[in-house]
């Protein structure tokens, strides 16, 4: 069907803000111990809370190989939703986040966010913007035909660098 599937999960930083971590497909036998290391050990438990803050889990992500995207950004467990202060900008601000996800286009973001994703934020302001993907939680193939629910990235090839590469450069 021309679908490519990067291995990955959904992790919940201790300060409630949720992350998707993507791995090349080749990591699969190792997902278990980067769930591990964010401080998991219940995989009976919906939804566990890490022992690693945000820019804990964005840099041991990076030592892992994997991308973080901030997940659902603007909605409940999202970044910007669940952090606050200079808390908040520090994370949106951390050269290790590349990209978030938002259900929906950036100018249906609500009021207090939509500067933030348009990099017109103040404090806010990254010299490379974050890539904002727009993509939602899909529970069957229905869901994927939603307006918001997915978008196309491009990459040469598909690998969790080709995402960097693409996350560096959301307009293209």
């Amino acid at each position: 069907a021309g679908l490519f599937v990067f291995s990955g999960f959904e992790a919940v930083a201790k300060d409630g803000v949720h992350f998707l971590c993507l791995f090349d497909p080749d990591k699969d036998n190792v997902l278990e111990r980067f769930i591990g290391e964010c401080g998991v050990h219940d995989t009976t438990a919906a939804s566990p809370t890490g022992t690693l803050d945000s820019l804990e889990l964005l840099t041991r992500a990076k030592e892992w190989g994997a991308r973080c995207i901030a997940a659902h950004v603007a909605a409940e467990g999202g970044l910007l939703k669940k952090l606050s202060g200079q808390t908040r900008i520090n994370v949106w601000t951390s050269p290790l986040l590349l990209a978030c996800a938002l259900a929906g286009p950036i100018d249906q973001a609500p009021e207090g966010i939509r500067p933030i994703l348009e990099n017109k934020g103040g404090e806010y302001h990254r010299s490379r913007p974050v890539a904002v993907i727009n993509a939602s939680d899909a529970n069957s193939p229905e869901d994927l035909k939603k307006d918001g629910a997915s978008c196309f990235i491009k990459m040469s090839n598909v690998s969790v660098e080709a995402l960097r590469q693409a996350f560096l450069d959301p307009q293209s």
